[in-house]
């Protein structure tokens, strides 16, 4: 059983640092705009002036927006079906055209203090287990 107590100990501290890094890019990437400013996507700024308007063009068809050479709707989402496009949609915090972006902020915000959290209780439980077997040998060494 106390094997099993450091195998998880010392796999939910790796694996912290990982859910901190991805919390931490998932707020960055879904609010790219208050941290990028015009550019969108990290894209160069000769792409962005790329970026068409919602609007009708020569021959009266509509044109579409596109963002990383994807189609955009005018919610901002993934035009198009499938699995792919829920998966693009969902990272971007529009489901079925409803946006969800506060909640994936309030969520990454949790996930980031349940993290650091848990890293500091890992550190002290592997403090505390060190100043034990530190004891342990001072005690073994003094008999």
């Amino acid at each position: 059983m106390k094997k099993m107590r450091t195998l998880h100990l010392w796999i939910g501290l790796i694996c912290s640092i990982f859910i901190l890094l991805q919390s931490i890019t998932g707020i960055l990437l879904l609010n790219e705009r208050l941290f990028m400013g015009d550019r969108v996507g990290g894209e160069p700024p000769d792409f962005v002036q790329m970026q068409q308007q919602q609007s009708p063009d020569a021959s009266g068809a509509e044109r579409t927006n596109f963002r990383g050479g994807f189609p955009v709707g005018p919610d901002g989402g993934e035009v198009g079906g499938g699995a792919l496009g829920f998966i693009k949609n969902l990272h971007k915090g529009i489901i079925g055209g409803t946006n969800i972006s506060v909640l994936l902020n309030i969520t990454a915000i949790g996930m980031i203090a349940l993290t650091l959290t848990g890293i500091m209780l890992s550190i002290k439980t592997l403090r505390a287990q060190s100043k034990s077997r530190r004891k342990q040998r001072q005690a073994e060494s003094a008999t």
